[in-house]
């Protein structure tokens, strides 16, 4: 299904989505060199397409982690298993062996969220850290009218019954899929 997303819309993203990706792609620049310059600009990336087709971002980032959720600390572990294997093989030399464990190991730090920050205030661009999860931040917004619509590049927002959710894979408008929750029943 193709939908465009309308001009003049107000959107939340959840901006730690677009963080991960970035430590992902740029894993090497991240973990060996300490520089996420990469990771802000694939972020002003995205701001710019939402700008090019008049929609208006409202970034939304996580904040404190809930302590519950087994599920982080699985995968803290598995990204630390990851990060220390690819620190060993690429002290070994073995660099495309240490690229993927590297890529599976790289983490969002808080330079980074505060250099994300840093682009939205320099951008006048709306953001909110949320209390805990942006997924619950999105939702209140987007059922609560303050924006249109939410966009993710996971599923975690249908939890939340988000009434308009796009589900982004890539950075074009014009190859993505919506989903309804009143689908759902």
């Amino acid at each position: 299904m193709t939908v465009v997303i309308q001009a003049l819309e107000v959107a939340a993203v959840d901006a730690y989505c677009w963080l991960h990706k970035g430590a992902s792609l740029f894993a090497e620049d991240v973990v060996i060199r300490n520089d996420d310059k990469k990771c802000i600009e694939l972020c002003a990336a995205y701001l710019d397409v939402f700008e090019e087709n008049n929609v208006t971002a409202v970034v939304v980032m996580d904040g404190r982690k809930l302590q519950e959720k087994i599920v982080n600390e699985n995968r803290a572990r598995a990204r630390d298993e990851n990060l220390c294997t690819g620190l060993q093989l690429w002290n070994e030399n073995r660099r495309d062996e240490a690229a993927r464990f590297l890529k599976q190991g790289a983490n969002v730090s808080t330079k980074m969220a505060l250099e994300l920050i840093k682009l939205c205030r320099e951008r006048h661009i709306t953001y909110i850290v949320a209390p805990f999860e942006a997924d619950a931040q999105i939702a209140f917004l987007q059922q609560n009218g303050f924006v249109d619509i939410a966009i993710s590049e996971d599923s975690d927002l249908l939890v939340y019954r988000c009434d308009q959710l796009k589900i982004r894979q890539i950075l074009r408008f014009d190859e993505e899929f919506a989903i309804n929750v009143e689908n759902f029943g």
